[in-house]
């Protein structure tokens, strides 16, 4: 889509394969006729060589290539040869403006006959196959409800993340799975795309410093310490003489860490060390040289880069992992909001940060986060959205923050609006949710061509 005037399909290319895209006007004012020459000019944003002959400080550069195509049945479609991964800008114009042009116009506005000779423009982005055959999902894997110390039920957070766009999310409540299991059930027999990992935030004892999110666990590992306290103490008694910290404070705590980590691998689970540097009663939550530890000796599975920390934190947090990565250390990141509320953007941390996650469809976003196929968004003006993470993968971002996401979450707004009054047993409003989110699927099936190589 173009701001709503026209349908264009698909947004998202396969380099190396000819391609064709289609351009359908949505009124009369956007109508394209089919017997009328429109030319088609496709210039690349990177990839481009120097034309022979021409001093390159002249910008001498092989960038546009151009075509004439007719319309048939008001479907401009023309196929390209996209060979370089890169965004294209592509420019559609009339190549004359006086078929098709009202006689009241030409009296009185004759300007918008230049206009459509000027024609307009739309982007595109062509990936390689690996990245081609994969979706982005937007993903908040750390979030509570009222199970734990959140404000909001299980199934009104799930319903509100759907209406801001969220494609997957994980409940990871203090102390228990509870708050996970009961969105997931509240939702199993709703067709309303959102799909709902099943999640907790660990700590061994009541009041630990260690927080650990278990995202996609089978079994609860809180219910595992706190149902035989001695055995685990135990466990993590013997992992601590394992560590070479000369502090027997430190060694204890990275103990309790390592066993967390590693019960939640047991678990079927993945282990993500969240909010590294969270600022809690005047001091950071762990010290800087545990998180170093846990980085190095990559203990964890994934690095929460962002989560439920001040804008200086998460970006502190940026830069410690930069630091490990110099010296040879690279982790899978994601971002989550670690939200208490879900009463508005920003609200408890709520929608401040996200994560998008490359994956083939919904159910292997776990294994993309394992791959490290994920960029991380700081969220806080959502005006302007900031992506880390690997260059190839933010570059990508970058389009899809501009062009997919933002009418991607619009239609998720009136989908998730629904959810929240819905009523389960009302058949009708059932089915209204599932016709606005196939809604969704359809945008997403045009944008990105239903593609799977």
């Amino acid at each position: 889509m173009l701001l709503g005037k026209y349908k264009i399909s698909p947004r998202v290319l396969r380099v190396g394969a000819k391609q064709t895209i289609s351009v359908e006007g949505l009124d009369e004012v956007t109508k394209i006729y089919d017997d009328v020459d429109y030319e088609i000019s496709v210039t690349r944003t990177d990839g481009w060589k120097y034309k022979e002959g021409i001093n390159f400080l002249q910008r001498g550069r092989d960038l546009t290539s151009t075509q004439i195509c007719r319309a048939e049945n008001g479907v401009l479609s023309f196929t390209y040869d996209f060979d370089y991964e890169c965004e294209y800008e592509i420019k559609v114009a009339r190549t004359e403006g006086d078929t098709h042009f009202p006689e009241r116009q030409e009296k009185f506005w004759s300007g918008k006959k230049s206009r459509a000779t000027r024609g307009f423009t739309f982007r595109v982005y062509a990936v390689c196959d690996d990245l081609y055959e994969k979706r982005p999902y937007k993903c908040d894997l750390h979030i509570h409800t009222d199970e734990s110390d959140g404000n909001e039920s299980p199934k009104l957070v799930g319903a509100t993340y759907r209406q801001y766009g969220y494609d997957a999310i994980c409940i990871t409540d203090h102390y228990t799975m509870l708050g996970s299991k009961m969105a997931i059930e509240a939702f199993e027999d709703i067709d309303a795309g959102l799909k709902i990992f099943q999640g907790e935030e660990v700590h061994p004892f009541y009041g630990s410093i260690v927080h650990v999110v278990n995202f996609n666990g089978k079994t609860s590992v809180n219910d595992l310490y706190y149902s035989d306290t001695k055995k685990a103490e135990k466990e993590i008694e013997a992992l601590a003489d394992g560590f070479d910290f000369p502090d027997e404070v430190d060694r204890k705590e990275l103990a309790y860490f390592k066993w967390c980590f590693d019960k939640i691998r047991e678990s079927g689970g993945i282990a993500i060390y969240p909010h590294s540097l969270w600022s809690v009663f005047g001091a950071y939550n762990v010290r800087t040289e545990i998180s170093e530890y846990i980085i190095k000796n990559k203990m964890c599975d994934a690095y929460e880069i962002f989560g439920g920390m001040s804008k200086r934190d998460n970006r502190l947090s940026v830069e410690l992992l930069a630091e490990m990565k110099r010296n040879g250390i690279d982790l899978p990141i994601i971002a989550s909001s670690d939200a208490h509320s879900i009463a508005g953007h920003g609200s408890a941390h709520f929608d401040d940060t996200f994560s998008i996650v490359f994956a083939k469809d919904k159910e292997q976003i776990p294994n993309a986060v394992l791959e490290g196929n994920t960029i991380v968004v700081e969220n806080f003006d959502t005006s302007d959205k900031i992506a880390h993470g690997n260059f190839r993968l933010v570059r990508y971002a970058y389009f899809l923050l501009d062009q997919y996401f933002g009418e991607h979450d619009l239609l998720c707004n009136a989908l998730g609006t629904a959810l929240i009054g819905l009523d389960p047993g009302d058949s009708g409003q059932k089915e209204m949710v599932a016709k606005l989110n196939k809604i969704v699927t359809d945008y997403e099936n045009e944008f990105f061509g239903n593609n799977r190589i």
